[in-house]
């Protein structure tokens, strides 16, 4: 039997109690019935099948040769058994790039939120006032991008008449979250913007007659409290300070030129909806 099974080399487990370990195979010969051997392959108490041999003819050489191919033979099944099992177990692991895959989209998680936004701006040149919807991207266990547009209206009472302002602006806001406990997260970011500008009822706007269109930018710091009311929906306030980039040359009715812009103070309620916060 050690003749015919040693140049078997079945490989440890690939699963189980024994997984990885070297393996040590025992046989156990039974006489089942007069003529009939029974050959049992074992290991450390794990039984792996059996084999019967008939020793009912042949010479006592030729019968313990039937029995060493019996051991020989459930050997060879078990090494074909745990080589399929290692392969199929192979088969079902991720492989590298799967698992970086798999990490990325664990930290690339999308969600959408809705706003209402108030700013000073100048902080006496005008006021605003409107909705803004936003897409968020969090892009790590902490980081997170913000794309919103909004559509904001006021009056300027720096001009003549208070005329009506529109500012239709598209923001981008890289921001960083820091969580206090499981159910409230302090968002700190920098909002950079464009903005497409109407002043109604002006004299010009950038020094062209009769024009009322402009546009403008503007960059400020982010503070929001973000507590979690659960189902994944989060609540969002806090106050925005920066400043408009570019100042609006602008002649009222009065016929006085004035630049619209400077301090943006700024005031956001939001709700957002976050699935991975479920």
């Amino acid at each position: 039997m050690q003749l015919e099974a040693v140049e078997v080399d079945v490989p440890p487990p690939p699963s189980g109690p024994n997984k990885g370990r070297q393996s040590a195979l025992f046989f156990r010969v039974l006489s089942i019935e007069p003529d009939v051997i029974r050959v049992e392959l074992w290991e450390r108490g794990v039984y792996y099948g059996a084999q019967n041999v008939s020793i009912s003819t042949g010479s006592a050489r030729l019968k313990a040769r039937r029995i060493a191919l019996a051991a020989a033979v459930l050997a060879r099944r078990l090494q074909r058994q745990r080589i399929a099992e290692a392969r199929r177990l192979a088969e079902q692991q991720p492989t590298p790039a799967e698992l970086e895959a798999r990490r990325l989209g664990q930290q690339l998680r999308a969600g959408f939120g809705a706003s209402a936004v108030a700013a000073l701006v100048g902080p006496g040149d005008f006021w605003l006032a409107g909705p803004a919807l936003s897409g968020e991207l969090k892009l790590a266990q902490r980081a997170r991008l913000d794309l919103a547009a909004s559509w904001l209206m006021g009056a300027a009472h720096e001009l003549a008449g208070a005329p009506p302002v529109q500012w239709l602006e598209l923001s981008l806001l890289p921001a960083y979250s820091a969580s206090f406990g499981a159910r409230f997260k302090l968002l700190i970011g920098a909002r950079f913007a464009a903005a497409a500008v109407h002043v109604s009822d002006v004299r010009a706007v950038d020094a062209v007659p009769t024009e009322e269109d402009s546009w403008s930018a503007r960059a400020a710091g982010v503070l929001r409290f973000e507590p979690h009311l659960g189902a994944g929906w989060i609540f969002g306030a806090g106050p925005e300070v920066g400043a408009v980039l570019r100042r609006i040359p602008v002649e009222d009715e009065a016929r006085e030129p004035k630049r619209l812009g400077g301090l943006w103070l700024g005031a956001v309620l939001s709700l957002s909806y976050d699935r991975a916060a479920l």
